[in-house]
């Protein structure tokens, strides 16, 4: 799919879902950035980073009401450099690029908007602003290199949003060198995912076949394939698109294959939907190793459509428990309640998907706070069918895998009157 520039814009053609996005970046990024270099009351001082691994241009023209917006890498630019003035002195930018076009662009754009970047080439070739706080690179893997030195610190947000589909490859090349423990913290993902795309096909694009029989794809179908055998990594959403389903079950298929990869390297993913216009539906699938991570996106989605999560009330269902376990309540005094309480509460709201291990951090909190075993009390739940074994989608470290529950919200709903959370409602371009 050829690119088009209107002066150094890239060219889209419909105004919504770029709009929607767009808009939503340029609010998240601030409040993502915020929270993670400490708060205003800690002065922000802890270093993080945003990177874009889909830079563009800096900037999108859209052509149906004929107006330029910032695009990702510029509403990250616009954070650190913008006329309101940068309130997070250790935030770092690190844009990828990989079209040579769209670099010179984006270079060009810079200079004009952001003057004060003053991007200039070292010695390897790297484009490192005049602060030092911003960096070009050509390809995922030059960006890879240069973090090897050291000189890439903090929690890192990755934002991969292609014209069409995300390189598996490269989501699985950041994702190995900065998660180099099982679930290690400090990384975060924002993945672009054009989910009815892949079903529905769209103005140049065409649907996936829905049948196992190469010799009945056709020449625009055979090329959709090539895209999301790069997008999947495998051919692994054949299996989805020829199970005969309907539109929306397979695009629900398909979000389920691609949140279930994404878990190999994550311990949460939430994919986030939006609809740009009708019959149009886009997820951006977010991943954290901490679910103080989750607890900031669902929080800042939840603003903008209905509240999503867990309804229920906790001194009632704290109630319901101890009726259940009367034992375990046996010698406490006052409001204080037994661990295996507080820990499957923390799960069931805190927790997207209901997912834990021994080495979440915070379940290892609390049973420290009362001298306990964290192993223990997961056995406890699982062996009472609060919690059930699942298999990770894959384990790509060295050392012992060690067991991943899930809540069971079957169990949760009939001894605890606790239902499994709602999912998000999507986003519209009004919201």
């Amino acid at each position: 799919m050829p690119l088009e520039f209107h002066n150094n814009s890239i060219v889209l053609s419909g105004s919504t879902g770029t709009k929607l996005k767009t808009g939503i970046l340029t609010k998240y990024y601030k409040f993502w950035s915020e929270v993670t270099a400490g708060g205003r009351s800690r002065g922000f001082r802890f270093n993080n980073f945003i990177g874009d691994m889909n830079s563009g241009t800096g900037k999108v023209y859209i052509e149906d009401e004929d107006i330029e917006i910032l695009g990702s890498a510029g509403h990250a630019l616009e954070l650190r450099y913008g006329s309101s003035g940068n309130t997070l002195p250790n935030i770092a930018i690190h844009l990828v690029e990989r079209d040579d076009e769209c670099r010179k662009r984006l270079l060009q754009v810079v200079k004009k908007e952001w003057p004060e970047v003053n991007f200039s080439r070292d010695n390897e070739g790297y484009y490192i602003s005049e602060d030092g706080m911003s960096h070009l690179y050509s390809s995922a893997s030059k960006f890879l290199k240069y973090s090897e030195r050291g000189q890439v610190a903090g929690i890192g947000l990755f934002f991969f949003d292609p014209l069409l589909a995300t390189d598996w490859g490269v989501v699985e090349q950041i994702a190995e060198a900065r998660i180099q423990e099982p679930y290690q913290t400090g990384t975060e993902f924002l993945v672009f995912f054009f989910t009815s795309d892949w079903v529905k096909g769209r103005t140049n694009f065409a649907p996936l076949p829905r049948t196992r029989d190469e010799n009945e794809w056709g020449k625009e179908q055979k090329e959709s394939v090539e895209k999301a055998d790069e997008a999947f990594g495998d051919r692994s959403w054949l299996d989805v698109m020829a199970s005969r389903a309907n539109d929306e079950e397979l695009q629900e298929q398909l979000v389920t294959l691609y949140k279930e990869k994404l878990r190999k390297w994550f311990r949460f993913v939430l994919p986030l939907p939006f609809v740009p216009k009708e019959n149009q539906l886009y997820h951006v699938f977010c991943c954290s190793n901490y679910y103080l991570g989750m607890r900031v996106v669902a929080s800042f989605y939840g603003e903008r459509t209905t509240d999503f999560g867990l309804q229920s009330d906790n001194s009632i269902t704290t109630e319901r428990f101890k009726q259940e376990h009367p034992n375990l309540f046996s010698g406490l005094k006052g409001r204080a309640k037994p661990v295996e309480w507080r820990i499957l509460w923390q799960i069931m709201r805190n927790h997207i998907g209901g997912i834990c291990d021994e080495e979440c951090r915070t379940i290892n909190e609390i049973a420290e706070d009362k001298d306990s075993n964290v192993t223990d009390v997961l056995d406890w739940l699982l062996a009472e069918g609060y919690l059930k074994e699942v298999e990770p989608p894959g384990w790509p470290w060295d050392g012992d895998q060690f067991s991943i529950y899930e809540i069971d919200w079957e169990t949760t709903d009939r001894r605890l009157g606790v239902n499994e959370p709602v999912p998000p409602t999507p986003l519209k371009p009004d919201e």
